[in-house]
């Protein structure tokens, strides 16, 4: 019940009562399991304003990686370790999910975007 108190004391800084707020959306599927849950399929962004939702597009991770030039992420030592073997490498957005663990994918991507969108701009 806590949680729930805590949650809905957040929901209006959350839905941008106090400025707007972005979100990155990381659409995965479970049915090709990874360390983080599932292969990623899609990313897109969710931003609210005062309660206002506005979906800013979604795309599939084969669009996004199928922009030049490509990008590499460097991964961290103990996934190098592990799956280059696989050819499990970082320079596919898509395998940013081998990475163990929620927070690991997250860096992973935001590293990616944040390569790509130095490189376009």
């Amino acid at each position: 019940m806590r949680d729930l108190q805590a949650l809905l004391h957040l929901t209006p800084e959350l839905l941008g009562a106090d400025g707007p707020r972005r979100y990155l959306v990381l659409l995965v599927n479970n049915a090709e399991l990874r360390g983080s849950g599932g292969v990623l399929t899609g990313i897109g962004i969710l931003s609210f304003d005062e309660g206002r939702l506005e979906i800013d597009g979604f795309s599939s991770v084969h669009d996004l990686e199928g922009r030049r030039p490509y990008f590499e992420v460097e991964a961290p030592a103990e996934y190098e370790k592990r799956f280059a073997t696989y050819k499990a490498n970082t320079s596919l957005l898509l395998n940013t999910t081998f990475f163990s663990g929620f927070s690991g994918c997250c860096r992973g991507v935001r590293t990616y975007l944040r390569a790509a969108q130095r490189g376009s701009g």
